[in-house]
């Protein structure tokens, strides 16, 4: 199984450098790129730096300084390619961290009716029965 097939069924390029992306996650970590020109921190990682347009990125483990706030939720209720439809209906969200960093992902380990805007979460990566992984928010 490709770094690619791991992660998703999405359209990645090929060298859109996910590889060491993918390894931490199986190693239940979480990996950042940093800018080497200005220091932005980027999760989900990046190749780039979009605030300065340098490509000099540096892979770092990724502590986000603590708990992130939900910014927003929605709750899908078709079962999306590539998950089971005892899953759904299934919680995403994005959160953002002390950071700047603002993360999409599925929330887990709360009930879709006690979500919360402003709700504390935290993200951790996870492994999924397939072989892939992925990471997910889940309350703090």
């Amino acid at each position: 199984m490709t770094e690619i097939e791991k992660f998703g069924h999405f359209a990645f390029i090929r060298h859109s450098g996910i590889s060491k992306y993918v390894e931490a996650l199986e190693q239940g970590k979480l990996t950042a790129t940093r800018c080497r020109k200005c220091g932005s921190v980027y999760f989900p990682p990046r190749k780039f730096c979009p605030k300065c347009l340098a490509d000099d990125m540096e892979w770092i483990e990724y502590e986000q300084a603590g708990e992130g706030r939900l910014l927003s939720y929605s709750i899908l209720y078709l079962a999306v390619a590539g998950f089971d439809e005892k899953e759904f209906p299934a919680p995403v969200g994005v959160a953002q961290f002390p950071d700047g960093n603002r993360v999409y992902a599925r929330i887990e380990g709360v009930a879709p009716d006690s979500l919360r805007v402003g709700m504390r979460v935290k993200l951790v990566p996870k492994a999924l029965p397939d072989g892939r992984v992925t990471h997910v928010l889940q309350p703090a």
